[in-house]
């Protein structure tokens, strides 16, 4: 219907034709408001409700009576009458093949099953025809009829994807280029003429071609959204505003909402727009600054991997003049008694061939014996050899005897340098360089009478139970805590700052150590679950299964924690001011579960530190 769905800020305009039927006005009727309409035509759009209340079609002003109009008919007003009349009349407008110019026409041409009798206006709510439907009983449904060839359908779109021409005939349908919301149907260029040219669709909307317009109506109401609703920044329909969800709501019609939101949209526009050229800028800065750090890190690397690799080559030239060393000693001590071994292997290989000899001599018989001058000649030769090796060891030289005092020292000094490596992966620097990290400390299991510093890294013992809230993971009798992170693998390595003279312990535990009541499984130290250093005054020991170790020497200000998951090792450390780490305990222990930071303090405070400071 032309005007049903249009914004109440339409200025009303007079026009020859009846706005409901977009004919010339047969028996013009005026209403109170002023506006006017054929009388069948308007008599139709009442005939759904014989007690009202009724609305002008056009500024949905609303007369609780049948109002009185300004020309009456020769008749009484009688529903059907009028709707016979009406159907009769836009019944042979539809068959004439021309082009329907409304939606109230178009749904007359292709109108869905309706009940027969009564004819919904397409301006009133589903809620008004639902009321009016429970008044009356309902009558059978008549069967669609069948669709001709000019018959104004929805907008369909073709086997292509393309959305075609509801107006033009079928086949040869073209190509919509435009929708419009009001009518619900898709027009190409030539039937979209008189929606342009046509004052009376000026406030028809019109949209790029679509097969389904239902995104672009209410869905309670079925009507064009024409309305903006301020309170809700939707587009609503013009029924919402008047019984609908949104009455008494903050509304103006859709062409005043696009110039606010037009204006909106250039300040929004600028914003973003501001905004995109300072994410620029910081992109710029942060890649400038990725690609510095990058550069520094790249030569730091290279610094490192050339100090690396000249130690490699020192102890590559050190591996070197070690062997050396080890092949003089080889040739001092082999040298000798090689020559004699070969030596001493020809001898015997001679004395084994001249004993071959006697031994043919002697044994000859018959022909075969060696008679008169043949056996003096055989023997005297014989006899000079066996007289030559008569003493052969005699004339030996006495062989020189391995140098162990070299070899021990060279042993020695390789050793030497394997600790002085072995020692250096134990320093400090190296330490806290390879394994540092700084804990923090979980305020969910901390005792009530302990206190936590803002960034969860010192505690401190307090006299007054702290406010904190009961957790299952809270220690309730023990002034213990523990960390927020457990070590789960690797190698970790942290200090623990010791302030004041009373007791502390500092160690750590697995997630399985008691937390509620006196046992000794919820006292560190004091079961399998947890290790620990104990200090008291002039006093240190470490704790482990209610196991204790002592620990000489003074109450460090600091110690050291190394935490060796891989070799199952945890080792505390006396760390001075300057020099080296002292080792005050170490344990040897298979870890099975993930380990936890853990301190206890008693009259003093403890503290997590920077490595580094």
């Amino acid at each position: 219907m032309t005007s049903m769905g249009a914004s109440l800020d339409t200025p009303f305009k007079k026009t020859p034709e009846c706005p409901l039927c977009l004919k010339e006005r047969r028996d013009p009727t005026s209403l109170p408001c002023g506006h006017c309409f054929c009388l069948i035509c308007i008599q139709e759009v009442w005939s759904g409700s014989l007690t009202g209340p009724y609305y002008c079609p056009e500024c949905r002003e609303e007369y609780r009576k049948l109002p009185a109009f300004w020309r009456r008919t020769r008749g009484p007003f009688t529903p059907t009458d009028g709707a016979h009349r009406h159907r009769q009349s836009t019944t042979s407008d539809c068959s004439d093949g021309e082009m329907p110019s409304t939606s109230a026409s178009s749904s007359n041409c292709t109108s869905p099953p309706q009940r027969l009798g009564k004819r919904r206006a397409p301006s009133f709510s589903r809620m008004e025809e639902r009321e009016r439907e429970r008044e009356a009983p309902s009558p059978p449904v008549s069967p669609p009829p069948p669709r001709s060839p000019t018959t104004c359908a929805p907008s369909a779109a073709s086997p292509g994807g393309s959305v075609r021409c509801n107006y033009c005939p079928s086949p040869g349908q073209q190509v919509a280029v435009k929708t419009c919301l009001v009518c619900g149907a898709s027009m190409c260029t030539k039937h979209l003429r008189s929606h342009l040219d046509s004052p009376v669709f000026q406030d028809h909307p019109l949209v790029a071609p679509t097969a389904d317009v239902s995104l672009w109506r209410c869905a309670e109401h079925q009507e064009a959204k024409k309305i903006y609703c301020r309170d809700c920044a939707l587009c609503v329909c013009t029924m919402c505003t008047v019984i609908g969800a949104h009455r008494n709501h903050a509304c103006v019609g859709v062409t005043e909402a696009e110039a606010e939101l037009r204006h909106n949209l250039k300040d929004d526009m600028k914003k973003m727009q501001e905004n995109e050229q300072v994410i620029q800028s910081r992109v710029a800065d942060l890649q400038t600054k990725k690609h510095d750090i990058q550069e520094t890190l790249n030569r730091s690397r290279g610094g490192l991997q050339q100090q690396y690799q000249a130690m490699r080559e020192v102890l590559d030239r050190q591996e070197l003049q070690a062997l050396q060393c080890m092949d003089r000693v080889e040739r001092r001590a082999l040298g000798g008694l090689q020559a004699q071994l070969e030596k001493l292997q020809e001898d015997l290989s001679s004395l084994q061939t001249s004993l071959d000899t006697l031994e043919g001599l002697s044994d000859s018989k018959g022909a075969e014996r060696v008679k008169e001058q043949a056996f003096v000649m055989e023997y005297s030769k014989i006899s000079e050899c066996v007289k030559a090796m008569s003493s052969p060891l005699e004339e030996m030289e006495p062989l020189q005897e391995l140098d162990q005092a070299r070899l021990g020292k060279i042993e020695e000094w390789a050793e030497k340098r394997l600790n002085t490596l072995l020692l250096a992966m134990m320093d400090r620097d190296a330490l806290r360089l390879l394994y540092g990290i700084t804990p923090t400390l979980d305020p969910d299991t901390t005792h009530p009478k302990l206190v936590l510093s803002e960034e969860n890294t010192r505690v401190s013992h307090s006299d007054d139970p702290q406010p904190y809230p009961e957790t299952a993971a809270r220690f309730s009798t023990f002034p213990q805590v523990l960390g927020a992170r457990a070590r789960d693998g690797g190698r970790s390595y942290w200090e623990v700052e010791v302030t004041g003279e009373g007791r502390w312990k500092v160690g750590v535990c697995d997630a399985l150590i008691g937390r509620k009541g006196a046992k000794d499984a919820c006292r560190i130290g004091f079961n399998p679950h947890s290790w620990c250093l104990f200090g008291e005054r002039n006093k240190m020991e470490a704790l482990h299964d209610k196991e204790s170790f002592p620990v000489e020497g003074s109450i460090p200000q600091r110690v050291g924690v190394f935490l060796d998951m891989e070799k199952g090792s945890l080792s505390f450390y006396s760390v001075p001011e300057e020099g080296d780490l002292t080792l005050l305990h170490s344990f040897q222990q298979t870890f099975t579960q993930p380990l936890y930071p853990a301190l206890a303090v008693s009259k003093t405070e403890l503290a997590f530190c920077d490595p580094f400071q």
